[in-house]
């Protein structure tokens, strides 16, 4: 049994052989965009720190959960409602994420609009 000499992360509780661990971290830090070892790169929904995690979809229900390492945020978010779009849980952590990062950071919670779409979907804030 191998087990991975990480720096303090949200994995380093894990035990995994050292190569795998360092791909996973290696491939969710990067800027790339797609898939792999179950990890999306969700930088795009948070365009000015690094996050990943996983997006998930079915019949009548959608998910994501996300890591933002620079704020040691994690957010779980499931919904019940199905759509077109299935926008409901990236809309919500738009929001979220926007609102604790302000709060950390100690500036205003700004006020943030969503435009849902299933592959050009996007959060601004003011």
């Amino acid at each position: 049994r191998a087990t991975a000499s990480p720096p303090p992360h949200a994995f380093s509780h894990l035990l995994t052989p050292s190569h795998a661990f360092s791909s996973l971290l290696r491939y969710a830090e990067s800027r790339l965009t797609g898939y792999g070892i179950s990890t999306f790169n969700l930088t795009r929904l948070t365009p000015h720190d690094v996050a990943y995690g996983h997006l998930g979809a079915t019949y009548g229900f959608q998910s994501v959960v996300a890591y933002v390492p620079s704020l040691e945020l994690g957010v779980a978010i499931g919904t019940n409602i199905e759509t077109d779009h299935q926008s409901q849980p990236s809309e919500t952590f738009c929001r979220v994420y926007n609102t604790v990062k302000a709060l950390v950071l100690g500036k205003q919670v700004p006020t943030c609009t969503f435009t849902p779409g299933y592959y050009h979907s996007g959060c601004k804030c003011d």
